[in-house]
């Protein structure tokens, strides 16, 4: 019997993208940035207009979606518990600017 190594990924950093109407936006790309301006990751919002990102060392993030010319910025900030599970930072982005 061969041993299965046991992967667990834990969401940092989550929420949902609306555009300037208040719907959720699809397909857009969010970038999370170390507020120190060091490394930065992306992903797209998923069919629900959701994203996350997994697997974020502690510390302060700046959250940005943008899309045509309309931007959202939040900052979220990442800790963990004494047991080692990350405090999850919502953040919801609303859309601003032209289209």
């Amino acid at each position: 019997m061969s041993e299965t190594e046991v992967i667990r990924h834990q969401v940092a950093i989550c929420g949902a993208v609306f555009d300037r109407e208040g719907e959720l936006a699809v397909g857009i790309p969010v970038t999370v940035m170390e507020a120190s301006g060091g490394a930065s990751r992306r992903t797209t919002t998923r069919n629900d207009g959701v994203y996350y990102f997994l697997d974020l060392p502690d510390g302060n993030y700046v959250v940005t979606a943008s899309w045509r010319g309309a931007e959202a910025r939040q900052p979220a900030v990442v800790s963990r518990n004494d047991q080692g599970d990350i405090a999850i930072a919502e953040t919801d982005l609303r859309m601003a600017g032209s289209q």
